[in-house]
């Protein structure tokens, strides 16, 4: 009777050690899972952490706009910037050149422990003032179909006039360009506009001083827009216009640069316009009115104002790889 009990104690001890080793056992295990997903977690959150510095690099990037480098870059090269401080948010900041407008912009953290997140790169379309003066063909660009009647003179440097599939200087539509153009009444007259020597670059019809490059406005070029008919009573100025609506040259306006309307285009009572003219909606000239084809100056008025419209551009057009 002693030895059974004994027996039995000694069954029930061992399945007690047992018991403890199985529970010591799977403590532990608990314990490694546990600090397994911390460091998992603690992983995944520096990912995070470094993607949203890529994010916010690209971003800064892009913001920033046209600057006067990306010209020397040749295609094939590439800019190399870092940016941020030492640590967690240093970032490599890298444009590659393409093309003559395509970029390929890349952000890669510096710093990196454990691994970390891979770079972040975006397409950018960065608008060349020649390139897209040369890419219109023609003098005057209309849309397939739109009315043209030429009683004046439409004549320069290309054929005089041409057919376009949309109001637009390449990616850079209407809407997006209007969005950075100064706002314009619906009808005025183009007057340098200058204060104790310094050029009113604010003023809606200060379209600068053509041919008076030693006076305060001589060198401005203006960038304006309307949404809406617009009528140009007269003087003269170098613009680069971008209307969605009608426009009217009349009582003698003397304009030079770009102009980009959805809608119809009219120069009457001796109304002379310099540059290219895209009139999607068609184009009448009246007998004693022109248009003089100049590329020469339509790209200089573009390549002056490129940095305002490509600042949208780039945050428009960047294309996630």
């Amino acid at each position: 009777m002693r030895n059974g009990r004994s027996t039995e104690s000694g069954a029930v001890l061992v399945f007690a050690v047992l018991l403890a080793l199985g529970l010591l056992v799977l403590g532990h295990a608990l314990l490694v899972l546990a600090e397994s997903a911390y460091v998992t977690s603690r992983a995944h959150a520096r990912i995070v952490d470094q993607g949203a510095v890529v994010d916010e690099a690209l971003l800064n990037a892009l913001e920033a706009g046209w600057a006067p480098w990306m010209d020397s870059v040749p295609v094939g090269r590439r800019r190399t910037e870092r940016t941020g401080v030492d640590g967690a948010d240093s970032t490599e900041v890298t444009w590659r050149r393409l093309a003559t407008e395509g970029w390929l912009l890349t952000a890669r953290p510096l710093a990196r422990p454990g691994g970390g997140a891979a770079a972040g790169r975006r397409l950018v379309w960065v608008m060349d003032a020649a390139q897209r003066m040369e890419a219109l063909p023609a003098v005057v660009s209309v849309g397939a179909g739109a009315p043209t009647l030429v009683a004046g003179e439409v004549s320069g440097d290309t054929s005089a006039l041409g057919i376009v599939g949309t109001p637009a200087l390449g990616l850079l539509e209407l809407h997006a360009a209007l969005a950075q153009a100064g706002a314009l009444d619906a009808r005025g007259s183009v007057a340098p506009a200058d204060a104790f020597g310094a050029c009113d670059f604010s003023a809606m019809w200060n379209w600068g001083d053509p041919g008076q490059s030693s006076r305060p406005c001589g060198s401005f070029t203006a960038l304006r827009g309307r949404v809406g008919d617009l009528t140009i009573d007269g003087g003269q100025g170098r613009v680069v216009l971008f209307v969605d609506g009608d426009v009217t040259l009349r009582a003698g306006a003397a304009i030079e640069g770009v102009v980009v309307v959805s809608g119809h285009v009219r120069l009457v009572e001796g109304a002379l316009f310099r540059g290219r003219l895209v009139a999607f909606g068609g184009i009448e000239v009246e007998g004693g009115s022109s248009v003089v084809g100049s590329l020469g100056a339509a790209t200089a008025a573009l390549a002056a104002v490129r940095s305002s419209l490509n600042a949208r551009l780039l945050l428009h057009q960047a294309r996630r790889l």
